[in-house]
């Protein structure tokens, strides 16, 4: 029995039959963040809200109608004067009279009455200069939200793939690292062998283990990297910061970018076209100015009307014929004097719109400094693999030398390391290079405001 349960254990824990984490490619990771991530929510949230305000204001528009009912209960004394003859009276002052009931004075007693009531009442603005300038500042306070998540997809949808790609690039950097340690751990061993035959020195022995030592830190560094990276795409795709994570590779794409082709003015221009943090502002203004369109009709008088139908009576009955009453009126207001509060209120939104076109000034000389940070960045990052790729070719070239003039016993193991560590730098500057012009391209793409039709991204009302 216990060797039936040891098999079972081995085969169920196996690879083979063990849970595998399914692999994620930079697209699934990107929709993932546009779900879950905190910012895309929050905007999803004043999307609904916004929403929310557009059917509140046309609202205005539409009869209020309502069915009110009612039932009291009154009591109060009643105090009733009986008449005498005068002398009585006369005498009643010196003898003093009943208080309820009896001959000669006042009878005071309860009396009660119930009231019932039901009424179907109703009110429309008839006219009022505030209700279009309200519907309209709630259409632009929407599109100010769908713009605003727009915004935020553009930028996580950039923080996913740089997240992404910083991943990869620390695995491949941590490989190169492995590969540089594993060789130099056999040159020491290597190496001690020849100092035991007197072959060679105990001061190349030393030094190569110190430099062991070195890429052992410089691995540690890598791992922690690496965590970091994956760590950091979770919390960007709103998942737990320890949860489990495997991602496939990209495939890197034509280092000629065709965004490099391009001037920044043209660039420029359309990174203007795309940028929803320019249509904010454009959407901040314009709800700003229905504003003061809205203040602006404190001038202008409000006209309602409004109406009732229904019965009210005291004996419980429900006879419509009997107990019917009605009302049916028209009521306006017309603000004569206001002391200058409505004036007030209209310059300070226009102050407000005032600023708004200063910032907007500001944002589109700032895109522009960005657009041309982005292109030069890409273009540096073009240049770099170029210069990365001759000093691996160099690289390799001399390390075959090395390992040529080894064997013939030209050089010793130190020197080797030497050839062997400069090429595995200049991988890692190739491997970075690489990477890191992928990262550059969506920079600028981001900049551009490009990110969101690439991805399909669209926003919608959840």
């Amino acid at each position: 029995m216990k060797q039936i349960l040891l098999i079972f254990c081995i085969l169920f824990t196996s690879p083979t039959f063990a849970n595998e984490l399914p692999t994620k490619n930079l697209e699934s990771c990107i929709q993932a963040a546009l779900i879950h991530n905190s910012d895309i929510v929050i905007a999803q949230k004043d999307q609904s809200i916004a929403k929310a305000k557009t059917s509140g204001a046309w609202s205005t528009i539409w009869p209020k109608i309502s069915l009110t009912s009612g039932f009291n209960r009154s009591y109060q004394r009643i105090q009733k004067i009986q008449m005498e003859p005068i002398s009585n009276a006369f005498g009643s002052l010196f003898e003093g009279g009943s208080e309820e009931g009896g001959s000669g004075g006042n009878n005071i007693f309860p009396d009660y009455y119930d009231v019932a009531s039901l009424k179907l009442e109703a009110n429309q603005i008839l006219f009022g200069t505030h209700i279009l300038p309200a519907i309209e500042a709630a259409n632009y306070g929407l599109a100010l939200a769908n713009h605003n998540l727009n915004s935020k997809a553009n930028n996580i949808i950039f923080k996913t793939t740089e997240a992404y790609i910083n991943i990869l690039k620390a695995e491949k950097l941590l490989q190169v690292t492995k590969e540089n340690q594993k060789l130099t751990e056999q040159l020491i061993y290597q190496t001690q062998q020849m100092v035991n035959v007197g072959l060679a020195q105990k001061t190349d022995l030393l030094r190569l283990k110190i430099q062991l030592k070195q890429i052992e830190n410089i691995t540690l560094s890598a791992k922690t990297q690496l965590k970091a990276a994956y760590s950091n795409l979770n919390l960007i795709m709103g998942k737990p910061v320890s949860e489990q994570l495997i991602i496939s590779d990209i495939k890197l794409g034509n280092r000629h970018s065709i965004l490099l082709d391009s001037s920044v003015p043209d660039l420029t221009q359309k990174a203007y076209a795309n940028r929803a943090e320019l249509y904010i502002l454009d959407c901040q203004a314009k709800l700003y100015n229905t504003q003061a369109a809205s203040i602006g009709s404190g001038y202008w008088p409000t006209v309602t009307m409004s109406g009732s139908l229904g019965m009210t009576n005291q004996d419980l009955e429900f006879d419509y014929d009997k107990y019917k009453d009605w009302s049916l009126g028209i009521n306006g207001q017309w603000k004569l004097i206001d002391g200058g509060e409505v004036g007030a209120q209209v310059d300070e939104v226009k102050g407000k719109v005032a600023q708004i076109e200063e910032q907007k000034k500001a944002l589109k000389n700032n895109i522009e400094l960005e657009v041309t940070l982005a292109q030069d960045a890409l273009n540096l990052k073009q240049q770099q693999i170029a210069t990365a790729l001759a000093e691996v070719s160099l690289a390799k070239e001399n390390l075959d030398i090395a390992k040529t003039k080894l064997s013939s016993g030209g050089i010793t193991n130190l020197e080797l390391i030497n050839s062997q560590t400069a090429f595995l730098q200049a991988k890692t500057n190739l491997i970075t290079a690489e990477y890191d012009h992928e990262i550059s391209k969506a920079k600028l793409n981001k900049v551009l405001g490009l990110l969101t039709q690439q991805h399909q991204y669209k926003a919608r009302i959840k």
